[in-house]
This record gives structure tokens, C-alpha cells and sequence, in this order.
């Protein structure tokens, strides 16, 4: 992988910018995650639910936003090439099956979702990019 690195890795060459792709993939993973969480809300509180009900399906909603913050901790720690890529596939797999949100603004809704989903994708590389021993430092040496 070393001497390849460069060209699969375009601008993570350093160490310094492995870990800040992997720190802005980690974010956007708990920006989706609470996203999510808040649309889980809103959308099961406009329902005429009793408590079990609504805990349920709560709960069941709330088992992807667990895999985006466990995503985001991990590459929060430039460890989580492995959960980044699983939530990236949950994304890029959400607009494949549903397509265009029934939100009330269906545009800013993708546009966000595919800033998310660049976000962690490159959040994924850099976390590939720090598995690599032979990257740069800080001062630019190997």
C-alpha cells in the first residue's frame, strides 16, 4: 500500500490531513445520526400513538442513528474505516431504494445527504489513509 499511496490518496498524503478528513467524517456521521434522530421524532410525535407504541417504533427507528454515532466515534478516533464504510453503503443504499425524500424541501434534503455522504466517504479514506505507517508527518517528511 505505501508506495501507491499517493495516488489512491490524493491530498492525504500527510498525517496531518489523514486525520482531518477522518475528523470531518466523523462529524458528519453525528450530524446524520442526530438527523436522523430528529426526524424519527418529528415524524412518529405527528401520529396519534399510545407510549408502547410510540417507544417501539422508536426504538426501531433509532437502531441506524446507533450505527452513525458509532461510526462517528470511531473515526472520531481515526479508527473507523470499517463502520464509515457501513453507513456509507446505508446511505448511498437509503437513494437507491427511496429515491427523492417526502420531505418538505426534497432538495436541500439531498443536497445534505450527499454533502453527508462525501463527508464520510472521505472520512473513510483518511481512517485507510492512517492504517498506512509510510505517511508524512507533520513537517513533511517521511
Amino acid at each position: 500500500m505505501g508506495a501507491s499511496m499517493g495516488f489512491w490518496f490524493a491530498g492525504l498524503t500527510s498525517r496531518v490531513g489523514a486525520k482531518r478528513a477522518a475528523k470531518w467524517g466523523g462529524m458528519a456521521c453525528l450530524l446524520e445520526a442526530a438527523r436522523q434522530t430528529l426526524g424519527n421524532v418529528v415524524h412518529l410525535s405527528g401520529h396519534d400513538y399510545n407510549i408502547i407504541v410510540f417507544t417501539a417504533g422508536f426504538i426501531g427507528a433509532s437502531l441506524i442513528p446507533i450505527l452513525f454515532v458509532v461510526a462517528g466515534v470511531r473515526l472520531l478516533q481515526n479508527d473507523g474505516w470499517i463502520a464509515g464504510s457501513v453507513v456509507a453503503l446505508i446511505i448511498v443504499m437509503d437513494f437507491a431504494v427511496f429515491g427523492t425524500p417526502t420531505s418538505p424541501s426534497p432538495a436541500a434534503t439531498v443536497i445534505i445527504r450527499a454533502i453527508m455522504l462525501v463527508l464520510i466517504v472521505n472520512g473513510v479514506r483518511g481512517a485507510l489513509a492512517l492504517r498506512d505507517h509510510k505517511l508524512a508527518d507533520e513537517k513533511g517528511g517521511p
